[in-house]
């Protein structure tokens, strides 16, 4: 359309699918960066996180893109009771160390 209106509402959906195939990516960050055993995040919390950053999703997606990186063997675990929530335990985290550039052969 002439006036932009088209544009936009494109240029909108482009974005929003990037950050939709780019969640899990964010949620890896989260439980990577920011959490301990002491120090777990719930479902919600991350989901509040990524609304922040503009990134809109549901609970249930946060929890599939858990099980996702937990099928691919990361030491992501869940705590019951208080605190309770996901944490990743990087003193068992034997898969980046795998794609560490640094280390010499």
């Amino acid at each position: 359309m002439a006036n932009g209106k088209f544009r936009f509402a494109s240029y909108d959906r482009i974005n929003m699918e990037k950050s939709k195939k780019t969640i899990i990516v964010h949620i890896f960050k989260i439980l990577y960066c920011y959490t301990s055993a002491e120090n777990p995040v719930t479902q919600i919390h991350i989901t509040e996180y990524l609304k922040d950053i503009g990134i809109i999703c549901d609970r249930k997606t946060v929890g599939r893109n858990i099980k996702y990186l937990q099928g691919m063997n990361l030491p992501i675990f869940k705590t019951y009771g208080t605190p309770a929530g996901y944490y990743y335990d990087k003193t068992k985290d034997t898969f980046l160390k795998v794609y560490d550039g640094s280390q010499k052969k």
